[in-house]
């Protein structure tokens, strides 16, 4: 028991606010998750929409920029997986610090931390991925500028 002690960092004690904030959390936890759900679906179809209506109508031209619709559903297909990942990820910290307070459990408390951990490294994949992206839409508009 006491070498189970000398392992914690420090106690942690929730007051009212605490709890009152988590649980509000972990309300708007659940309508963030159906957002993203929503947006993702919405997003995915309208890229592949896009897609068949414009390769259909423009078989001829700029090469980046119809390799650029190409890649545009794919990359919004992964994006929005992503990003669902992610926003699971943060559902479940909301759940697991909810349950945490309402059972009084330490283990759950601190596995909340692991959700949060996961969240943070699908928002650098999602980040980096957009960045990714952007570049490569601002390399077209150079290129466009430059070619006429």
């Amino acid at each position: 028991m006491q070498e189970n002690e000398s392992n914690n960092l420090f106690d942690i004690r929730l007051n009212h606010e605490g709890v009152t904030a988590i649980k509000k959390f972990a309300k708007i936890a659940k309508w963030v998750m159906l957002l993203i759900i929503l947006f993702s679906l919405i997003s995915v179809t309208d890229s592949f929409a896009s897609y068949f209506l414009t390769n259909r109508k423009y078989s001829f031209g700029n090469k980046l920029v119809l390799l650029q619709s190409r890649i545009y559903p794919y990359y919004t297909l992964i994006y929005c997986g992503l990003a669902v990942i992610q926003t699971f990820n943060y559902l479940k910290v909301a759940r697991n610090l909810s349950a945490a307070i309402n059972n009084n459990d330490e283990i759950i408390f601190n596995r909340s931390f692991i959700y949060l951990f996961k969240n943070s490294i699908f928002a650098v994949l999602t980040l980096s991925l957009g960045f990714l992206m952007v570049a490569f839409r601002f390399y077209i508009l150079i290129e466009s500028f430059y070619i006429k």
